[in-house]
């Protein structure tokens, strides 16, 4: 009698298992989990005889039925758990690596690194560089400063985190990073090379310029790359800007959200968060007679702490950030931020040319798309006027 009991009791736990994410979507029992990353709204197919007989409303069922279902949250953060639990490993839809020392590398940047993704021509490149160059050339002709920050990824200034298993010893080919430098140099083009930057303050300085479960530079990593462009720009503009210096260095386990980003980007319910890390405090400096300028920034997400440091330390007056020359954030001088989202319409005269400096960053990543299309839109905006 008790076997059949315990039978019954189990069909029936596998019967509300069943039905309770079919319960959730209808009636909501339970307040969803919302994941971390960026998602995209898949939208419910509408039947039509043509795509059932294409399959195309079975694909566009699937995926909206999978981004929807009740409990999706819950059952996804649980999934990925157990991994983490278990094998200490993430989970492999996830493009995440946990190496040692609980260091955590995004596969694709280990790709690119390696050149498993194949690499640019070294032609396609100077192409873009020549372009660079001659934008840097007509923007000095009309007083202003045009500097390029290559920022590095975590991979390439830690390679000794790269797993046994990609054989990483064995690469021959260059990289797209390792292509560029050259070229940048051949055509004197201004930039910053935060790769190389961070390589010497890892060895010089013995401290991490990467958070152990970030994608990005950390605090101390961000100020000695700001360090070298005010000191770059000063040559550059042939004027004097705000000194940055260290006051105080705070080490304790509370790093900063981006230190942490990719144990967040795993979407697990329980993971270390406080390891130690170093919290940089520079030196108040107020000197009105230094030069403050005016900012155009386009690039990625490396910038976002960047743009802090020179805003909050007076470096700058003020940033028109195009977040991958597309949605706007304008720093003020009053000290806010406005974002505008992508509802801005460049007006190259006041947007771009009444500025003193632009500053375009790539990611080593991103070298092969590079500026999305910026350099020739202000080509085309100066052959107009």
């Amino acid at each position: 009698m008790k076997e059949i009991y315990l039978k019954h009791f189990y069909i029936v736990i596998i019967v509300i298992l069943f039905f309770l994410p079919l319960a959730q979507m209808k009636y909501k029992v339970f307040e969803e989990i919302k994941l971390a990353g960026v998602e995209y709204d898949a939208k419910k197919p509408e039947l039509s005889w043509k795509k059932i007989f294409t399959g195309e409303t079975q694909t566009e069922f699937e995926k909206w039925f999978a981004q929807n279902i009740g409990l999706r949250g819950w059952m996804v953060k649980t999934n990925n758990q157990l991994y983490y639990s278990l094998f200490r490993a993430a989970s492999p839809e996830l493009d995440v690596i946990i190496v040692k020392k609980d260091e955590f590398l995004v596969k694709r940047q280990i790709e690119d690194y390696l050149t498993i993704k194949p690499a640019k021509s070294v032609g396609e490149l100077e192409a873009k560089i020549i372009k660079m160059k001659k934008v840097q050339n007509i923007l000095k002709e009309k007083g202003m400063a045009f500097l390029l920050l290559l920022t590095p990824n975590k991979t390439s200034v830690y390679p000794e985190y790269i797993p046994g298993f990609y054989n990483s010893e064995n690469r021959r080919t260059l990289n797209n990073y390792e292509k560029i430098i050259p070229l940048l140099e051949k055509h004197q083009v201004d930039f910053i090379d935060g790769k190389n930057v961070l390589l010497d303050v890892k060895n010089e300085a013995g401290k991490p310029v990467f958070g152990k479960g970030g994608a990005h530079w950390n605090g101390f990593g961000v100020f000695c790359v700001a360090k070298k462009i005010i000191d770059k720009l000063e040559k550059v503009c042939g004027k004097d800007l705000t000194e940055l210096e260290v006051d105080t260095i705070v080490v304790d386990d509370n790093p900063d959200k981006a230190d942490y980003e990719l144990v967040d980007l795993m979407n697990i319910w329980f993971a270390d968060r406080n390891y130690e890390t170093q919290h940089v405090k520079p030196i108040e400096y107020e000197d009105e007679n230094k030069f403050r300028p005016d900012v155009v920034v386009l690039g990625g997400s490396f910038n976002w702490s960047m743009n802090s440091i020179m805003m909050d330390n007076q470096i700058y007056n003020s940033i028109d950030f195009y977040y991958y020359y597309s949605s706007l954030n304008k720093y003020l001088s009053s000290g806010e931020m406005k974002s505008l989202g992508k509802t801005w319409k460049m007006n190259w005269e006041e947007d771009v040319f009444k500025k003193d400096l632009i500053i375009l960053e790539v990611n080593e990543e991103h070298i092969p798309v590079f500026d999305n299309g910026f350099c020739e839109d202000i080509l085309d905006a100066i052959s107009r006027q």
